[in-house]
């Protein structure tokens, strides 16, 4: 299989050393493995290659192929070759200087390190000679990473097929004579050496192949108790190189989610939602898309049901919290401002309360609800409606903000514990207040565990005087119930239900949601020698069979009840379907593999295990080279 690189380079005086590429890159690389396009998507291509000078960096076509090409792969396997002009980094900066003239403005900000790049030493006006040992080193420079190798091995190869070229010349010239004399005889002779030679070559590859096949399936075996994922890889690129019997068993293996091969972003239950640079620290489902925000502000959004990449965001706007609206088409960040995206991640502009949000929830059919040092109402992406925190009678900053779907009410609490429920012009309706939990630490975790149903309902945690105790004011349950949150009168306060977890004298809850059916549930981070655990109300759904990640702290839900996610200390969301119909899963035992690994190869991955063949991604819907 051929890699194709885009070659882009200005009119004008790059087009003679540009059209030199273009007939001498696919005879240097190594088995016809390189093609050159200069049209079409830049973004399909496996390399880009950049004839960088002050021509192309104003060159328009230029622009919007580089635009095109980081917006599809960012700025992997991308060359550049700097034919004339300047090409500096500012490190103090961390990107290219201002005074860089042969620098195109879309790359002046996208590398986050230094760019390697490559001067051209020849003179790029005149067409280089086929054999000019300047622009042969500069082909080999290119080529070498396109094909997998260095340049030494590509030069060196080179040098051995001239020398083999020249001692073969040498034997032809003297056995012409021979040959035309039994040039009749030796016609028929000749084909048959040739279909011959055809042969061996043929047997000589699949040999290869199978000896590879069976390479990369042995090793799948070997490395599956410690990357699943990778295990799975490598059984694939086994079956699809030669369909060998070692192969056929490793694919078998990789099609199952459970078994032997433990270690997997999927499992009979859960689905993990890798890539992750840091703790997520809130989560939003729609009933189509789930959104994550991490601890370096990254915004994720994955379709729901769909094994992909997910839509990344980076923001350094410090966003904190996350909420979609009611007809699950905008999700709105808060992060001093209320920034608002599409659920393609799209960005559709940024509401600003007067004072800075810390939390939004959603209200109304497709408006939200910020909160922090006031409370403001949100539609069409500007502020319609807002009041600071101490006109509702708060002696804090809000905490919590959710509205309900016809837009006439808005629940508010504050990090001192008072609950507010609001109208549409944020007047007071009812108030009310409950005890703040605080851990052995002093941190306040109540804000967290705050869910509302949208009507009378709201879960909270048991006080800091009964962690252990009851969670309902009067009457049972008693100290050994297991209660870690409550639901309570959102008018009143009044307690009305309990949230039992089956953990061992577990912590009170760190997050809780209510479900559509108005069960409610609730996630425990565990407690005297118990892991993380849920908990819920009577008629909740059973969940304790569901695998929690470590110090599992946020839950959150679908608005329709059918998905379920939760995240704690590690880098990792667990995503679960508990209700609706499950989609159909494929019979194909390389998709069920490729759900199961949840990502492609790596870079260094397939230089380590297929060094010998050009990359390719393995799994389509997934970011190659790998995650991000």
């Amino acid at each position: 299989m051929s890699a194709t690189v885009y070659l882009a380079a200005a009119d004008g005086p790059d087009q003679p050393l540009a059209d030199a590429l273009v007939r001498a890159l696919p005879r240097y690389g190594r088995r016809g493995a390189v093609r050159v396009t200069r049209a079409g998507d830049p973004g399909s291509a496996d390399w880009f290659l950049l004839l960088a000078s002050p021509e192309s960096a104003r060159d328009a076509a230029v622009t919007t192929a580089i635009r095109q090409r980081l917006a599809a792969v960012g700025v992997e396997r991308l060359q550049v070759v700097v034919t004339t002009g300047t090409w500096e980094w500012d490190s103090a900066r961390g990107e290219l200087s201002a005074g860089s003239t042969a620098a195109p403005e879309p790359l002046r900000t996208a590398f986050p390190a230094e760019p390697r790049h490559m001067p051209y030493r020849g003179d790029r006006m005149h067409p280089p000679a086929p054999r000019d040992p300047v622009f042969l080193d500069q082909l080999a420079e290119i080529v070498a990473p396109v094909v997998g190798t260095t340049k030494d091995d590509l030069v060196g190869e080179d040098v051995r097929r001239q020398h083999r070229v020249r001692r073969l010349t040498r034997i032809g010239a003297a056995a012409l004579a021979v040959l035309l004399v039994v040039a009749g005889a030796g016609g028929v002779l000749a084909v048959q050496g040739a279909a011959a030679a055809d042969r061996a070559r043929a047997e000589a590859e699949a040999q290869r192949d199978d000896a590879d096949s069976r390479r990369l399936a042995a090793l799948a075996q070997q490395v599956a108790g410690a990357d699943g994922a990778l295990a799975r890889l490598l059984a694939i690129e086994a079956w699809r190189i030669a369909e060998t019997d070692q192969a056929r068993d490793a694919l078998a293996l990789a099609a199952e989610v459970a078994g032997d091969w433990e270690i997997t972003t999927t499992s009979d239950d859960v689905t993990r939602l890798i890539g992750h640079a840091s703790r997520p620290i809130d989560i939003a489902l729609s009933e189509t898309h789930i959104a994550t925000v991490d601890a370096t502000s990254m915004l994720r959004i994955w379709p729901l049901g769909e094994v992909s990449s997910p839509v990344q965001t980076e923001s350094s706007s410090g966003l904190v919290d996350l909420a979609w609206s009611h007809d699950g088409e905008t999700l709105a960040a808060a992060g001093g401002r209320v920034h608002l995206f599409g659920a393609d991640g799209g960005a559709l502009g940024f509401a600003g309360p007067r004072s800075p949000a810390s939390v939004v929830g959603t209200w109304g059919e497709s408006g939200f609800v910020a909160g922090g040092d006031s409370v403001a109402l949100i539609e069409d992406g500007r502020v319609i409606a807002e009041r600071a925190v101490a006109e509702l009678g708060f002696t804090d900053r809000a905490v919590f903000v959710e509205g309900d779907r016809t837009g006439e009410r808005v629940l508010a609490a504050s990090a001192a514990g008072q609950v507010a429920l609001l109208d549409a012009g944020l007047q007071v309706v009812a108030q009310w207040q409950f005890t703040v939990t605080v851990d052995q630490f002093g941190e306040r975790d109540s804000a967290r565990t705050l869910a509302w149903d949208g009507d009378a309902r709201v879960v909270l945690p048991p006080d800091n005087e009964t962690i252990l105790g009851p969670v309902l004011r009067q009457g049972a349950p008693d100290a050994q119930d297991g209660a870690i949150a409550g639901i309570y009168h959102a008018h009143t306060g009044e307690a009305l239900e309990p949230l039992i977890s089956t953990g061992h004298l577990p912590l009170p809850a760190a997050s809780a949601v209510f479900l559509p059916d108005g069960s409610a549930v609730a996630i425990t981070p565990g407690g005297l020698e118990s892991p993380p655990a849920f908990g819920g109300t009577a008629s909740a759904p059973d969940l304790s069979g569901v695998p929690l990640p470590l110090q599992a702290e946020l839950v959150r839900t679908s608005p329709d009840g059918a998905w379920l996610a939760v995240s704690g200390a590690g880098e990792e969301v667990h995503l679960l379907r508990i209700g609706g119909s499950p989609p159909e899963e494929s019979d194909d035992p390389l998709v069920r593999a490729c759900a199961a690994a949840g990502r492609n190869l790596t870079d260094a991955e397939w230089a380590i295990h297929l060094p010998d063949r050009p990359y390719r991604a393995t799994c389509d819907g997934f970011d190659a080279p790998g995650v991000r």
